[in-house]
């Protein structure tokens, strides 16, 4: 059996934490069972460590990611490794995932794109000529995505939709793709309102976000539940809180509307009202104004009420963030931290 093991770290050449260890105790274990090979990204500190890379091939661009080259080194104890190489990408200080200050590298959605897209190639043969893969091992493959770069992944989504270059996705294959498990990048509460879909604002398939949504993107238990499965047991690495223009519940909350149950709803978005100070429902940029502090408000609670996420937070690994959706526009404005 041909096993490639595909990586962002592994300890004979780079290491941020536990997976380095994995990934280079792994393959070991399993040599003698396998033809194993390794992959990595092409970053400064592993390139510099090979006496000799034996370049395979060359990678065209892709959509919005550059050209790249694939090499073949080996490890000091003879383990293939193949390494992605891309200066553009891969040769920068700092760590795999952000800069010398510790924030995460803005463009990481095509960084680990690019490695993953080249890593389906590799694995099916079509980049060296003489190997390809039965099994792919991917290494903790969520943990490579950061918060920075699954919010550009959702603007960039979100430029497409405007621009009406939406990706074409072939959307049965996706169904059967995902039938055996979900690992969504990014988990959505947004408001239930019909204009506002939010795989397609953001240009996103089947398996890809996680969405809440209820009247007014509000906050209860309920939604703060589902956020920590999201993030702590699925490995979700973006919240976000979208609001949107011209919003009936918050038009209702304005009008201090009673009906039912919804009474109870509109309440809480009554905070949000008294923090935009006077207005009417009949005032679009007041209505605007009071949805962006809903947004405020909501994620506010979310780090207030919730001790797992707020550990994410504090710690770096899950992102927050509030957005408005415009829907005459279609556009997303990403509210200022």
């Amino acid at each position: 059996m041909r096993v490639l093991f595909v990586t962002t770290e592994m300890d004979d050449f780079i290491r941020v934490g536990g997976l380095a260890a994995v990934s280079a105790a792994l393959p070991r274990a399993l040599r003698s069972l396998a033809d194993i090979r390794i992959m990595l990204p092409g970053y400064r500190d592993v390139v510099e460590q090979f006496t000799h890379i034996h370049i395979l091939g060359h990678l065209p661009p892709l959509a919005e990611m550059p050209a790249c080259t694939l090499g073949v080194g080996a490890t000091r104890d003879g383990l293939p490794v193949y390494i992605l190489l891309c200066a553009e990408l891969y040769e920068r200080p700092g760590n795999p995932y952000g800069d010398e200050s510790g924030r995460d590298w803005g463009d990481n959605d095509l960084r680990f794109g690019r490695f993953a897209s080249a890593a389906a190639e590799l694995a099916a043969g079509s980049l060296d000529k003489n190997w390809a893969a039965d099994l792919v091992h991917v290494n903790d493959w969520q943990a490579a995505l950061t918060p920075a770069s699954v919010l550009e992944k959702l603007k960039k989504g979100n430029a497409r939709f405007v621009e009406k270059n939406m990706r074409s996705r072939d959307w049965m294959a996706k169904v059967s793709a995902t039938a055996g498990g979900q690992y969504p990048f990014a988990t959505i509460l947004a408001c239930m309102d019909s204009r506002a879909p939010i795989e397609l604002i953001f240009d996103q398939g089947i398996g890809d976000v996680f969405g809440i949504r209820i009247a007014g993107n509000i906050v209860n238990e309920d939604v703060l539940g589902s956020m920590e499965y999201a993030t702590k047991i699925v490995g979700s690495k973006l919240l976000v809180v979208l609001g949107h223009t011209s919003c009936g519940a918050v038009k209702g909350s304005i009008d201090d509307a009673k009906l039912g149950n919804l009474t109870e709803l509109l309440a809480k978005i009554r905070p949000a009202v008294s923090a935009s100070g006077p207005g009417n429902s009949k005032d679009d940029a007041y209505v605007t104004k009071v949805a962006q502090a809903n947004v405020s408000q909501a994620m506010k609670e979310i780090h207030e009420k919730s001790p797992t996420i707020k550990a994410q937070l504090d710690a770096g690994t899950v992102g927050l963030v509030g957005a408005i959706y415009d829907v005459s526009t279609g556009k997303v404005t990403f509210l200022p931290d």
